[in-house]
């Protein structure tokens, strides 16, 4: 009776999945995407059961739906269960569960499932690749156990894949299954390899042409992918041959211009960051001074100070006051001049971009102040802003920053004498 049991799933399962394979062949023609899995593991069952635990085997054949989706025809196998006597109250002594059902001497049977399931991979196909199962089947005893040999099964399933590569993964796997007319909640648990063959890659479906109209089929034509890998507007090849930029920094002079907007739109060389030699650097010429990036004439007066203030702080340190007198020196005699002062710190692990902004914009207003107060200049006069780590002059290493871009810069726009000034 197993026997005809088992024939019988196994024409249910292939015609399932030459039905699969088949229809997914309508819209595509598909490198069958099959795996095969080999496991061991144990099956643990109630303990009202005729036969008790053991260990077992099991082979799979599944066939990828979709990326999330997966069918899969199983077989467990579980040699030799021994049997799980009762202890009877009334003889005081153990009796066999098993020779109940199946007749004296019989101690021991084989169990096997078979079983079609539904696999779900919420992640898709990555390399960890975990996933839920569903699935019906049938438990097959070798011995008849409680009146019967075969009990329908219903399975619940979760496990865990790891693709060491396209072809071969491990897999662990438990399994819930509930069957029996008593509704028995028996557990499964396997481990094991899974191999893929078949590929996997669709191919058009190519439909014949009448024997008239057929042509020798020429070569297929090769798309070219232009490749921009830092995604600045030039591609990969140009910047490499032609512009001899950074491929994977999209600015590679650190003056907040990107490379492709330099050549394409600013006409600005992608490797200096003062292109008119000016002074003020290509960006902030274009995003702040609204000047021209190729004309020297019109820049700003940029004063660069490398301030260093203590850690969190902005109080300005006394060796630092020559070098702003000679700002304040120039502000309050020119009285039409006007200053932006500029704040900037480099970036550091644990400092978030608001702690960066407020602290550049404190210090800003700390060097303003000091020319408020020694030299008299307006507060109406200076603009004052923090721009945190956004405008770095060199890139940053993400434990200990780059001192470079630890400053204060100082820019006074030009502005023609006044005969009233000394």
């Amino acid at each position: 009776m197993k026997f005809r049991w088992l024939v019988g799933w196994g024409l249910w399962i292939a015609v399932i999945t030459t039905g699969v394979s088949g229809a997914r062949a309508e819209e595509t023609a598909v490198s069958a995407p099959w795996n095969l899995g080999l496991s061991g593991g144990v099956i643990v069952l109630e303990g009202d059961e005729a036969v008790g635990d053991g260990g077992l085997l099991g082979v799979s054949l599944g066939y990828e739906l979709t990326p999330l989706w997966d069918i899969e025809c199983s077989l467990l196998y579980a040699p030799s269960l021994s049997d799980n006597p009762r202890f009877d109250v009334p003889t005081q002594r153990e009796v066999s569960r098993l020779a109940t059902f199946a007749g004296d001497g019989v101690d021991e049977s084989d169990l096997y499932v078979v079983a079609v399931d539904a696999l779900f991979h919420p992640l898709g196909r990555k390399r960890l690749d975990p996933f839920v199962s569903l699935g019906l089947g049938a438990s097959i005893y070798e011995e008849d156990v409680d009146d019967e040999s075969l009990d329908p099964v219903v399975r619940l399933g979760c496990g865990l894949l790891y693709h060491i590569d396209d072809r071969w993964a491990l897999r662990a796997n438990g399994l819930m299954l509930v069957s029996g007319e008593d509704t028995e909640f028996n557990l499964v648990a396997t481990a094991g390899l899974l191999m893929s063959f078949g590929g996997g890659h669709e191919v058009p479906v190519l439909v014949s042409a009448p024997a008239a109209q057929q042509e020798a089929p020429g070569p297929e034509p090769v798309a070219v992918v232009a490749v921009d890998t830092d995604g600045d507007g030039l591609t990969d090849e140009d910047e490499l041959k032609v512009h001899e930029t950074d491929p994977n920094n999209p600015d590679s002079d650190f003056d907040h211009l990107s490379d492709g907007d330099e050549v394409n739109k600013h006409q600005t060389n992608p490797l200096l960051s003062d292109s008119d030699n000016g002074g003020v650097r290509d960006g902030h010429e274009v995003l702040e001074d609204g000047t021209d990036p190729l004309q020297k004439a019109d820049d700003w007066t940029v004063y660069e100070l490398n301030m260093q203030f203590d850690e969190d702080a902005w109080e300005v340190k006394p060796e630092y006051f020559a070098e702003l007198d000679v700002i304040g020196r120039y502000l309050a005699r020119v009285s039409k001049a006007t200053a932006k002062l500029e704040g900037h710190v480099d970036h550091r692990r644990g400092r978030t971009e608001k702690d960066e902004l407020r602290l550049t914009g404190k210090r800003a207003q700390s060097v303003a102040d000091y020319l408020g107060e020694r030299w008299k200049v307006s507060a109406k006069r200076m603009k004052v802003r923090g721009f945190g780590a956004s405008w770095p002059k060199a890139k940053n290493d993400p434990e200990t920053g780059n001192i470079v871009n630890r400053r204060i810069e100082v820019y006074i726009e030009p502005v023609s004498p006044d005969p009233a000034d000394k």
